[in-house]
């Protein structure tokens, strides 16, 4: 912000208090006030042309106007014959005048029109929202009383739908140009408009502990990206919303519960944090390469004073989903802005729906292991020592039923010579053989009937071909299509690891096109959090229920919300955690392997200190 001349800080000095600390509060969120107090003790963070047009855009405000004319200034009440008001003859004094707020829209800013009338100017101010009131401000010129003021405050009230005279009105408004100007650019002026705060609100999160504060403004982001405004993020999110203005995100990592380090002890950029807890896909460069450009960015500035900061910058595409063909097209053919909780749980639901009728009849059972038998190679090899190419067939018992069905299942290619190395498996319980002996004679059941509800996120869905779920009554598998997001972002990073902040821009003009889906990744900062748990509990022994079910563990969930995480939900998850901490801490296993190699360190400590003074290792048994 460039120094104020001393005539704006002799202006600024002129202004009360009280005033000052509603324009303040216009300007900035409470939190970021409450963050930055020392930005606040001078007056330099100021912004004159700002402070101007607040004072004009306060319904309530009233500004001193002194004009140093020659020409005698009169307020006067229309009336039918206004010769005897204009009579009446006060002491000229400076007058208050309640000027009309500013506007930030042209359709919304009031008119004027001069008149004359009786050899006097009137100046008219049209359009007024009141009824029937409005104020006009005459200046009398009279030849013979040269010198003289009179000042009258009366009723007037002369409607003409004309609005060719604003610049009669600069002559009295010292601030006309800049309420003009902020009134053709809509933005500027948008820190103190109710309706721009409305359109710039806070986003939604579906995280609870994720809460923003939005900053009303034109920044510069680079030389050719420039945004209305910028939310200020509290933590890392797992669904980020594409906004419907041009609108930017900046998220600060330097809590120290934010410097995470990959295995070669390395600290992670603060963008590979970001990705690593977003549950959408994305793919496309860190902007870290010799070829890619490096621009110069004064976002991440503390100060005015701050040289720019060279960032790279990420640019990312958006993967996509993954989805069974049999999931119903409405949910892959929408406008996702704002992450929607109500559509997320209606696809949590409905894929607790398809598992719970994926087997809830004798023909879905047939088609399943029909599919799983099919998925089954042979691992019998030939004299030359190729693989077996049969196809897995329905055999009959030789010697009778067995188990309740008169078939297995067999291989094509079975001879008497291979018959222990090709595959057979028997019929579960459950599945009726005339319904495999329809589907190995190529028959059709009835088909399942109901939509599933297979959809996940491109990376872990890329490899998937075939739906799991029994859809096709011929017990042929549904397919696994790919379906392409148009969505695509920009994070701005800068270069010195040492500062933890990221700028998130997206691209404003295309939202998502598939729903928000189930979380499906584990973060790094849930990790951390599980982690610290089973340290406080001890890694020797722990399984996912004692680590649980510590007193600990309980306390830690009260403060830490990371801990109540979709992800930890998982039993497997957190197995995966112990398992791998266990394997770091006693890589040669809990075996004997394992005994002897703490033997050997416990061997470089004190005595008091051994865990295991002693091995030995007799010889065999008699």
């Amino acid at each position: 912000m460039a120094r104020h001349s001393d005539e704006d800080t002799s202006f600024i000095h002129s202004i009360p208090s009280g005033t000052l600390e509603e324009f303040r509060a216009a300007m900035y969120r409470d939190s970021y006030i409450r963050n930055n107090p020392a930005k606040f003790l001078d007056t330099a963070w100021v912004d004159i042309d700002e402070l101007k047009n607040f004072l004009h855009s306060q319904k309530n405000a009233s500004l001193t106007l002194k004009r140093d004319l020659n020409e005698t200034d009169v307020i006067k009440e229309a009336r039918i014959d206004t010769s005897s008001a204009l009579d009446a003859i006060i002491k000229p004094e400076p007058t208050d005048v309640t000027l009309p707020s500013a506007c930030t829209t042209p359709a919304s800013r009031p008119t004027y029109q001069t008149i004359t009338e009786n050899g006097k100017e009137v100046l008219e101010i049209l359009e007024s929202d009141s009824d029937g009131e409005a104020m006009e401000i005459v200046k009398h010129v009279d030849d013979e009383d040269k010198g003289m003021s009179s000042d009258m405050l009366v009723d007037s009230f002369d409607v003409k739908m004309d609005s060719d005279s604003d610049s009669d009105m600069d002559d009295l408004d010292p601030y006309a140009d800049h309420r003009m100007s902020c009134s053709s650019s809509g933005s500027d002026s948008s820190g103190s408009d109710s309706d721009s705060d409305s359109d710039f609100a806070p986003s939604k999160w579906l995280d609870k502990e994720v809460t923003s504060t939005v900053e009303v403004g034109l920044f510069k982001i680079t030389r050719e990206v420039t945004v209305d405004c910028i939310e200020y993020l509290s933590a890392l999110p797992s669904y980020w919303p594409v906004p419907r203005d041009n609108h930017a995100y900046l998220i600060d990592l330097s809590s120290p519960k934010f410097d995470l380090k990959d295995k070669h002890g390395k600290l992670l950029p603060v963008d590979t944090l970001i990705k690593n807890a977003d549950q959408d896909s994305w793919k496309g460069c860190t902007g870290g390469g010799v070829k890619d450009s490096h621009p110069l960015t004064t976002i991440f500035s503390t100060s005015d004073d701050d040289e720019p900061i060279c960032c790279r910058r990420s640019r990312l595409k958006c993967r996509g989903c993954s989805a069974c063909e049999k999931v119903n097209p409405e949910m892959l053919s929408q406008e996702r802005y704002e992450p929607d909780a109500n559509i997320l749980e209606s696809i949590i639901k409905l894929q607790f729906e398809t598992r719970s009728k994926e087997a809830d009849s004798a023909e879905k059972l047939a088609l399943i292991f029909f599919a799983i038998c099919h998925s089954i190679t042979c691992p019998a090899k030939n004299k030359q020592g190729e693989k077996c190419d049969g196809i897995p067939i329905l055999q009959k018992f030789t010697n009778g039923p067995q188990h309740g069905h008169k078939y297995f299942i067999g291989c094509s290619k079975w001879t008497k010579e291979t018959r222990h190395d090709h595959s057979y498996s028997f019929i579960p319980n459950g599945v009726h053989d005339k319904d495999l002996d329809v589907l190995f004679k190529g028959g059709f059941l009835q088909d399942s009937g109901f939509l599933c509800g297979r959809i996940f996120p491109a990376h872990i869905g890329a490899k998937a071909s075939h739906c799991k779920f029994p859809h096709n009554g011929n017990g042929t598998k549904a397919k696994v299509k790919q379906y392409k997001c148009p969505a695509s972002r920009t994070i701005f990073v800068p270069e010195d690891p040492t500062i933890r902040k990221a700028c998130f821009v997206p691209n404003y003009k295309q939202p998502h096109n598939h729903p928000v889906l189930p979380p499906s990744k584990t973060p790094l900062l849930v990790k951390e959090a599980y982690k610290a748990c089973i340290e406080k509990v001890g890694l020797i022994g722990a399984t996912v229920r004692t680590i649980d079910n510590a007193p600990t563990t309980r306390l830690a969930r009260e403060e830490d919300p990371s801990l109540l995480a979709a992800p930890l939900q998982n039993q497997h998850v957190k197995q995966d955690i112990i398992r791998a901490l266990k394997k770091a801490e006693f890589p040669e296993g809990m075996n004997l392997a394992g005994v002897i190699r703490v033997l050997q360190e416990d061997l470089k400590k004190p005595l008091r200190e051994r865990y295991i003074h002693g091995f030995t290792q007799g010889g065999p048994g008699p």
